[in-house]
């Protein structure tokens, strides 16, 4: 089993005790390594946030994994997708959370020499922002 394969299957086992209407985090390397339970552990009232990004992870993966996320209702969820994959699955991705509330932010990458990794085109950030709109 890679590690991949493990961490989606601890996560299936741990979804299953997601308080309902909470916070959830999903996503790749950025979001798994984010530190959000310790930024918030000061935080009066408290919010309990679940972290279930996976190093590695990109929109294929998320769209299998999504759907189990999904059965606990939270009320925000935060992806972090795009950063290991094609652009073009951000619309699938989009299709599954269609019909829940969502606010969704895009935050294009800035290129970093030698990373490998570039801005997106405007005119395709422009298509993401009316995907599904009337």
């Amino acid at each position: 089993m890679t590690d991949w394969e493990m961490k989606v299957h601890n996560f299936m086992c741990l979804n299953k005790f997601v308080k309902k209407g909470e916070i959830v985090f999903t996503g790749s390397s950025l979001c798994e390594l984010f530190p959000i339970s310790e930024m918030l552990q000061n935080v009066e009232p408290r919010i309990r946030v679940y972290n279930r990004g996976i190093g590695g992870d990109n929109t294929f993966g998320m769209i299998d994994r999504l759907p189990d996320i999904l059965k606990s209702k939270p009320r925000k969820i935060f992806l972090m997708a795009g950063i290991n994959d094609a652009p073009e699955q951000v619309e699938r991705l989009a299709d599954l959370i269609e019909g829940r509330y969502a606010m969704v932010n895009f935050i294009a990458v800035n290129p970093v020499e030698g990373s490998g990794f570039r801005r997106p085109e405007s005119a395709h950030m422009q298509d993401l922002m009316h995907y599904g709109s009337p």
